[in-house]
């Protein structure tokens, strides 16, 4: 009776190695196509890429042509995503360096409305506890309705 107990014991602890084996097979194969899609897709942005570099009706500028590329792919993630280049990271740094003026706030129309994208640390806003998302409806008591940023 026991040795009968054991030998299932064994047959269903090989067949559950067995069955998370092929489990683990699979989802590398998942892997594996959402790789081929990667680089099927990269293929397809460099054969376009050629195409517009060799037929297009004037010269193309392909330096210009890639940032606009990444600049489209880091937009579609989100409203507040965005690729600078080089030249303009040096230029943010060198004015956003030194004493910072204002409550210390990004902000941007949503809607038509004034709102907080996010609070900068160790500023009057940051310690009135201004959180992204906030709307700001007046300023110094003023509507804040038709304002342009």
């Amino acid at each position: 009776m026991m040795k009968k107990l054991s030998i299932k014991f064994y047959l269903l602890a090989v067949i559950g190695v067995g069955a998370l084996i092929l489990l683990g097979l699979s989802s590398d194969n998942s892997a594996a196509a959402k790789d081929k899609n990667f680089y099927k897709d990269i293929k397809t942005f460099s054969e376009v890429l050629d195409m517009v570099r060799k037929n297009y009706v004037d010269d193309v500028d392909t330096t210009n042509l890639m940032q606009g590329a990444i600049n489209g792919m880091i937009r579609s993630l989100d409203p507040h995503s965005s690729f600078m280049t080089p030249d303009l990271y040096k230029e943010l740094e060198v004015e956003t360096q030194g004493q910072f003026g204002g409550v210390g706030i990004e902000i941007m129309l949503i809607k038509d409305i004034l709102t907080v994208v996010s609070p900068i640390e160790d500023t009057p806003a940051f310690r009135a506890g201004l959180k992204p998302g906030d709307q700001i409806l007046k300023i110094d008591g003023k509507s804040t309705k038709d304002i342009t940023i």
